[in-house]
């Protein structure tokens, strides 16, 4: 449970930067956009400037779901790092 003495680093779906508090990282800088580098270049180019809020981020699960060259273990994995 949240309350209002929670950092907000704590919360679910934020991607703030370790380096920098307060500082929130654009997609491409975070492990699953350095997953989608490797394994869903498209999807990354897509959205990969945008800020990882929960919106971007189940668009982003739409987009890999629906690319063609990923394998089944692929898409797990990614779940995991979504998740």
């Amino acid at each position: 449970m949240l309350t209002a003495s929670t950092p907000p680093e704590c919360t679910v779906g934020t991607f703030a930067s370790l380096s920098s508090p307060g500082k929130k990282r654009r997609l491409r800088d975070t492990r699953l956009g350095q997953w989608l580098t490797d394994q869903a270049p498209t999807v990354l180019d897509a959205v990969g400037d945008v800020l990882p809020e929960r919106g971007v981020l189940g668009i982003v699960k739409n987009l890999v779901e629906r690319e063609p060259d990923l394998t089944h273990d692929q898409r797990m994995r990614f779940e995991r790092l979504y998740g």
